[in-house]
């Protein structure tokens, strides 16, 4: 059962009070065949399909809540420019959104003699990367005269279930496991020589490995390519550093679970 007001999750708290620094934005310029009319009911079907879309967030009693309004509405704007206005609009993009007020989505569509761009706005709270692209699959099914996919697990659901998972033993154990590799650690930034002024500003290099060989020592060691390619990169990083050791974070979409993969929400999480 889903709470009516269920908590935020870690990662939620963690971004919380950010505004645009954490909007996902995105300009799709889209090809002249797309079916603008079609493309605005193919979005509103998504969004309608899916309560996260519709979170609202509240603040009682000093703690943060969230909750899906079903009366919200996500406005899909259609807007004409020229091209040189979409450009210049483009470049200011994006744009603040109301935490408190919402929607924390929004879509415009602006029309200019050479195109059209679709403008989608994100909320960080709402959505991650993972979302977004089932949002976009969702949408292009629905376009296309399909329905959207089922998301077995609501985002509520899984804020609770993490909660609960605080309390466990094996989260204790991680905590401790973590705290003891990385206490003490400090994030530093190298400073980097003054470049000759005839310098380029950045340089590329590049080496191939041959994927064989790759695979060949994953195998023996018993190693995910993954990890492989980690482990290539905090090595780079330590001898850019003149560190014994490195330290870096990545990201992983932070569905655990396997019932969770189609859960909709803002579920990454920070691995160091």
């Amino acid at each position: 059962e889903m709470p009516e007001q269920p908590p935020f999750s870690a990662t939620r708290r963690e971004c919380f009070g950010a505004l645009l620094m954490y909007v996902l934005a995105y300009v799709y310029r889209l090809p002249r065949f797309v079916d603008t009319v079609r493309l605005e009911k193919a979005i509103q079907t998504g969004m309608d399909a899916r309560p996260v879309y519709r979170t609202r967030i509240v603040e009682e009693d000093g703690e943060v809540r969230q909750f899906s309004d079903a009366a919200l509405e996500i406005p899909f704007v259609r807007t004409e420019m020229s091209a040189a206005e979409a450009d210049r609009y483009e470049a200011g993009f994006p744009h603040p959104l109301d935490l408190f007020a919402g929607p924390l989505i929004r879509f415009e569509l602006v029309a200019t003699p050479e195109g059209n761009r679709l403008f989608a706005e994100y909320s960080h709270l709402v959505v991650d990367g993972t979302s977004i692209r089932m949002l976009v699959e969702d949408i292009a099914s629905v376009y296309d005269g399909g329905d959207v996919s089922a998301e077995e697990v609501p985002y509520a659901v899984c804020a609770e279930r993490e909660r609960e998972s605080f309390g466990t033993s094996a989260y204790r154990a991680a905590a401790e496991d973590a705290k003891a590799k990385f206490s003490g650690r400090t994030m530093t930034v190298p400073e980097a020589p003054t470049p000759p002024p005839d310098a380029r500003p950045f340089l590329q290099v590049s080496v191939k490995m041959p994927r064989e060989g790759v695979e060949a020592f994953c195998r023996a060691s018993g190693v995910h390519h993954n990890l492989f390619f980690s482990g290539v990169f905090a090595r780079t990083l330590a001898l850019y550093a003149n560190e014994r050791d490195a330290v870096y974070y990545t990201v992983n979409h932070g569905r655990r679970e396997p019932s969770f993969r189609r859960t909709l929400g803002i579920c990454v999480k920070t691995v160091p």
